[in-house]
């Protein structure tokens, strides 16, 4: 059995056939805009600490002459040379004293290497001049203790032994190749080259190695 139409039925039925809502039909409600409903988020560089320069926390390191900070990623051989622009000696391959006595090269009867004693050490005998303070001093030995660590070569200091280095603050960072006999001068120059690298490489010099 169809139902009777009502009394407003036929202008619901008008009003959608225009394409408009009838009064009667339920209206959506209006949906917020969630960003007026959320709460704003503080600026968080705000809220969180500050991370301090981690340099200024790290102690500095000071150079041979305690006043100063060492750049240890210069390379060595750009510190010798810097130093060795002052300096009126001769120098072969930047650092190296020209031999007087023999050839550079030749080596006769081991006449330019430090013997090795009895015991199975090498002792090399050295000075160092009164020039160098008492902090410069603890650099040299502490750069000569290096050897004694991982080699047979120890430096010891000068009794009365004919053969001995000798370690002079002359202009520049240098030194003879090998045992030259006698006195024979390493220079270390206080206001460039008193680095244990430094010091190590010279005296790598004095005990016959060349630059490889």
């Amino acid at each position: 059995m169809r139902p009777e139409p009502g009394p407003n039925s036929g202008r619901a039925s008008g009003l959608l056939g225009l394409g408009l809502k009838s009064e009667t039909q339920s209206q959506a409600l209006p949906v917020p805009d969630t960003e007026d409903l959320l709460p704003q988020d503080e600026n968080t560089e705000d809220l969180l600490p500050q991370q301090e320069n981690t340099e200024d926390l790290l102690p500095q390191k000071e150079n041979a002459e305690g006043n100063g900070i060492e750049n240890d990623t210069e390379d060595i051989g750009e510190k010798i040379l810097a130093s060795n622009n002052h300096s009126a000696a001769f120098l072969e391959e930047g650092d190296l004293l020209p031999s007087k006595k023999r050839n550079a090269i030749k080596c006769r009867y081991n006449s330019c290497r430090w013997p090795k004693g009895s015991d199975g050490l090498v002792s090399i005998p050295y000075t160092v001049s009164r020039a160098f303070n008492s902090y410069e001093n603890r650099m040299i030995e502490g750069a000569l203790g290096g050897f004694a660590s991982k080699t047979c070569i120890r430096f010891v200091p000068r009794r009365s032994e004919r053969d001995f280095i000798r370690v002079e603050n002359r202009a520049g960072c240098f030194s003879s190749l090998g045992k030259q006999g006698g006195r024979q001068v390493l220079s270390l120059n206080k206001n460039g080259c008193v680095y244990t690298a430094i010091i190590q490489h010279e005296f790598n010099h004095a005990l016959g190695f060349k630059h490889e």
